[in-house]
């Protein structure tokens, strides 16, 4: 896009211009990310895994499983304690007998 110092491209011609630079620079994003194809094909060329690397292979544990597997290991550990925080330390009984003593500003007369 050539053009004299003085003169003002028109809007087609810059909507042209960044039309071109948005797919040189998409030409180049997907040179470097091989697509799916290119993945099947490398792999079909792959001589296959033999059964010891089958067997051995764990899928990943998502974020979700490990919060959700922390969650059940929380509980457990908490009934295996019968429900007892070790950090708070233990109740101790009331000295005497626990009676209601009636509140004087919401007391009602009969």
């Amino acid at each position: 896009m050539t053009m004299p110092p003085s003169a003002e491209p028109t809007l087609w011609e810059l909507h042209r211009a960044v039309s071109q630079l948005r797919e040189a620079r998409f030409a180049q994003v997907a040179k470097r990310h091989k697509r799916s194809d290119d993945k099947k094909a490398v792999a079909r060329r792959l001589p296959p895994l033999d059964s010891t690397a089958q067997r051995l292979y764990r899928r990943p544990v998502t974020l979700a499983e490990q919060e959700a597997r922390a969650e059940r290991d929380a509980a457990d550990r908490w009934e295996d304690e019968g429900g007892h925080c070790p950090a708070a330390g233990t109740l101790h009984p009331a000295v005497g007998p626990v009676t209601a003593t009636p509140d004087p500003i919401n007391r009602q007369t009969r």
